[in-house]
């Protein structure tokens, strides 16, 4: 039996967007609309799946692989199936099973209920205290608890009597194995030990299953074991790692920027150090960001492919192996799709496939290998626009109605410069621009010189635009003749790129990413102000705000000289016209932005106050 492939339709329009389920040859569209699949599909003991699935409505049933609603989306909750072929689910207001065929096994009566594990689940009874059933739905263990965990293969399970009260261990029968002493205590490992915290001091250790200590309590966290054996530690915010059974440190002095997961027996430490349950480091050669590895023994990364010496090849994105093998996207394919926050949008469980926007508008599904496996793209017909899903050899697998909302994707990582730029400093329109900037500054100056009643700091044309975040390097706002020099420039961003602190936090590489195309810009920009103005200069004498990593500018005489001054003294009629650069950050936020200035020098400034006392 083959496995279910989930794939998104990741072109329609309205949400939340509907999963289509790839099984056997076939692509299948529920109706009602499937959006989400709540673990994996099980296999239901007749040759076919089933699943726990959430309907467009927010509803939940079950489905199988051939498009079916096996338990209609009319249910308040649904879960996945245990190993022992129950499903809990909940029905007005009120928990049973489903067994694998979709009927029911134990009917709804419990105000809360637990997955089962070796035979026994936990229900919540009317007094609100849990018992034990088992999978007939009979009480199969003897008391009442406050808290009461999953049993595990030793035949044990946490549980207490109290709240807030010590936690123990009982056996299958409600027996205390281990009595209640502990502040805190985890489920056992299939290597017989558990993370457990001394009464008072909190401090984590690891137990056995008599409740002796096999690692004195000296953590201030151990998780439970995983599936490679080792449970996550921490200690300080220096020191977090992994312990084995013995309680022995195998990954240690790690900062909290260590994963406290390990998938396909990796843990991920910062943007790209990876560590295997060995602790022996993962070489990921020109890996510079990848996401935690998943089920499938992949991850998705940004990395640099090997270069002649002296060559810095560009960064690509791809398909980062548990063996630290970097594998680049196919031509034609961007970056991985994303939320409107930036987050990657989410793999589905149990399909080993990552969505990314192609350039022609398509969104490719990968495979581990970055080969692609399915691709969605947009159509037009009679009726109108409608989707395609095809195979990697373009055969139709399904399409949608015509006519429906359907959306290209947005880019996220690899936006362009262009993006970024204010229109009005398009290459068709930045000349103009600079011309305005011009006309303006030398209209305040002759109105402050001529103008009595002129106030240069209440006329501000409303295409003018102040400094914003890069106040510090405007004048001093209380000295009235340096509010005046600061109202006669004229300023205007005409780039600005930002991230917030969520999306910097997460992807530090697009900070440099983001540099790189500030410094492409702005060599643009001046360049095409050189061809029409003629070559820069980098000493710029002029009032007001300047690029503080520097700027490059042009001098400009006054088309008609202000009253009173000396033709023998050019810079008392003279403007500089600035372009600048600059990058900044604060409350965790990074920006980048050019400005395009247009401010007199001292001396012009000054002959217009005379002139105006005069």
């Amino acid at each position: 039996m083959t496995e279910a492939i989930l794939i998104r339709h990741y072109l329609q329009g309205d949400a939340p967007q509907q999963l289509l389920v790839m099984h056997e040859g076939a692509c299948h569209a529920m109706s009602p609309p499937l959006v989400e699949v709540r673990g994996v599909f099980s296999a239901d003991g007749r040759g076919g799946l089933i699943a726990a699935a959430t309907a467009a409505s927010g509803r939940h049933g079950y489905i199988n692989g051939a498009g079916d609603w096996l338990v209609a989306p009319e249910l308040d909750d649904a879960f996945a199936f245990s190993a022992d072929g129950l499903a809990r689910y909940c029905e007005q207001g009120r928990w049973g099973y489903l067994n694998l065929h979709g009927a029911v096994a134990i009917a709804p009566a419990f105000d809360a209920a637990a997955g089962f594990s070796h035979g026994l689940a936990a229900v919540k009874v009317a007094n609100g205290l849990w018992c034990y059933i088992d999978t007939t739905g009979a009480f199969a263990v003897a008391g009442e608890f406050v808290q009461a965990g999953p049993f595990v293969a030793n035949g044990l399970a946490a549980a207490s009597l109290e709240q807030q009260g010590s936690v123990g261990y009982i056996d299958r029968v409600g027996r205390w194995a281990i009595a209640p002493r502990f502040a805190e205590a985890g489920r056992f490992g299939d290597q017989g030990v558990a993370p457990a915290a001394a009464p008072g001091s909190r401090l984590h250790g690891l137990i056995d299953a008599t409740g002796n200590w096999v690692l004195e309590p000296q953590h201030d966290r151990i998780h439970e074991f995983n599936a490679d054996g080792l449970a996550y530690y921490e200690e300080s915010s220096s020191n977090h790692g992994y312990l084995n059974a013995a309680g022995e440190v195998v990954i240690g002095e790690r900062s909290y920027s260590l994963s406290d997961t390990m998938r396909s027996g990796i843990a991920k430490d910062g943007d790209n150090s990876y560590l295997g349950a060995d602790g022996i480091e993962i070489d990921a050669p020109g890996v510079l960001w990848s996401t935690h590895f998943n089920e499938h023994g992949f991850a998705l990364a940004r990395g640099r492919l090997k270069a002649p010496y002296g060559v810095l090849a560009a960064p690509r994105w791809g398909m980062l192996h548990t063996s630290g093998a970097f594998l680049p996207v196919p031509d034609g394919v961007i970056e991985p799709l994303t939320m409107p926050s930036g987050s990657l949008v989410r793999q589905e469980l149990g399909t080993a496939l990552a969505a990314f926007l192609g350039d022609d508008g398509s969104v490719a599904m990968l495979d581990r290998d970055a080969r692609i496996a399915y691709r969605w793209r947009r159509e037009q017909g009679e009726g109108g626009a409608f989707a395609v899903l095809a195979d990697h050899c373009g055969h139709v697998l399904w399409q949608s109605p015509a006519g429906v909302a359907l959306r290209v994707p947005a880019l996220f990582f690899t936006l362009p410069a262009a993006s970024f730029l204010d229109p009005r400093a398009a290459p068709e329109q930045l000349i103009a621009l600079a011309e305005s900037l011009r006309a303006r500054t030398a209209d305040k100056l002759r109105r402050l010189a001529c103008d009595p009643a002129f106030d240069p700091c209440e006329a501000v044309d409303e295409e003018d635009q102040d400094l914003g975040e890069e106040g510090d390097y405007e004048d001093d706002e209380d000295d009235e003749d340096a509010m005046t020099a600061n109202a006669v420039c004229t300023y205007h961003r005409v780039y600005r790129e930002y991230l917030d602190s969520y999306a910097y936090g997460k992807y530090e590489f697009l900070d440099s990413e983001r540099v790189d195309l500030l410094n492409n810009m702005h060599a643009a920009l001046l360049a095409q102000l050189e061809a029409h103005f003629g070559p820069a200069v980098s000493e710029c004498g002029h009032i007001g705000a300047t690029g503080p990593d520097g700027e490059s500018g042009w001098a400009f005489a006054l088309a008609d000289a202000l009253p009173g001054t000396d033709t023998g003294a050019p810079d008392q009629n003279r403007l500089w016209l600035t372009i600048w650069a600059h990058g900044d950050s604060g409350d965790g936020d990074i920006w980048n932005e050019i400005w395009l200035t247009c401010a007199p020098t001292p001396d012009a400034l000054a002959a217009a106050l005379r002139a105006r006392a005069a």
